[in-house]
């Protein structure tokens, strides 16, 4: 698809950065944060589990091209899958990611329709997959995900760990909201299906903290839409600049315009 030009007059730059409040920050849940816990099957997260927990999977560096000596080799993606045709591709190469997915989807679908049954999720496909393994003391630092319209950005994230560890200490997973002071964390055990969408993507940042005590590795599956998914720009959107640097700008741009801030 051809790069869609941007309006130099509505862009996000660094003038538009807020300071953050002043610490300790309150604790409270972000709007558009849903959270179902065993939402998929036990069996499917084993499948999982033993698909990627092999000495020689071929992980690679997320950051190697920045710090291609330290950046740790913990990342996989899969996709982006889009139609019938290469969505029966999906299920054909990654069986046991594709009917996590779907499980997944089906979970968290069934949960929202209790909540908002003609929310943006009603739509939502698994056609892209992003897999970060989370070791003990890895963590990646706190971020905001690509920028898109208003109400259009989602993700969906599953957890997947070695069912040893099911009891101990999980990966902690911390949603921040540092201009207005707000803070909010999940533990991620196994098969855990959770969605940030609405306000929780478009203007809190998100991070997998560094914990040494963490129990074994927990696996962590970021699932897209292809249209949202900024990996490889493989999203169809390209109005706005890529990265999280600039996910900054335009989020604090947004909030300057609705806390009426000069």
């Amino acid at each position: 698809m051809p790069k869609r030009a941007r309006n130099p007059n509505d862009e996000a730059t660094n003038d538009d950065l807020l300071p953050e409040a002043p610490k300790p920050w309150a604790t409270v849940e972000p709007k558009g944060l849903f959270v179902v816990e065993d939402g998929v099957s036990s069996f499917t997260a084993e499948e999982v589990w033993n698909y990627f927990d092999k000495p020689d999977f071929p992980w690679f560096q997320r950051f190697g091209v920045r710090f291609p000596k330290t950046a740790k080799f913990n990342n996989y993606r899969i996709g982006p899958f889009t139609g019938d045709d290469e969505q029966r591709a999906f299920e054909d190469k990654y069986p046991a990611v594709y009917k996590m997915c779907q499980e997944a989807v089906a979970t968290m679908r069934e949960h929202l329709e209790r909540k908002e049954p003609d929310g943006s999720f009603k739509h939502f496909k698994a056609e892209s997959v992003n897999v970060h393994k989370h070791e003990p003391g890895w963590g990646l630092g706190a971020h905001y995900d690509d920028t898109h319209d208003v109400g259009h950005g989602m993700v969906l994230m599953v957890s997947i760990t070695d069912r040893r560890h099911r009891m101990g200490q999980h990966r902690f997973f911390q949603f921040t909201d540092p201009v207005q002071g707000r803070k909010y964390g999940v533990h991620t055990p196994n098969r855990q299906v959770l969605l940030f969408k609405d306000e929780c993507y478009d203007f809190w940042r998100h991070e997998s903290v560094r914990d040494k005590k963490q129990s074994g590795t927990c696996l962590s599956f970021t699932i897209r839409l292809k249209s949202i998914d900024g990996y490889n720009n493989f999203a169809d959107d390209r109005k706005y600049a890529k990265g999280a640097p600039a996910a900054a700008r335009w989020a604090h741009k947004r909030l300057r315009a609705i806390l009426g801030r000069e």
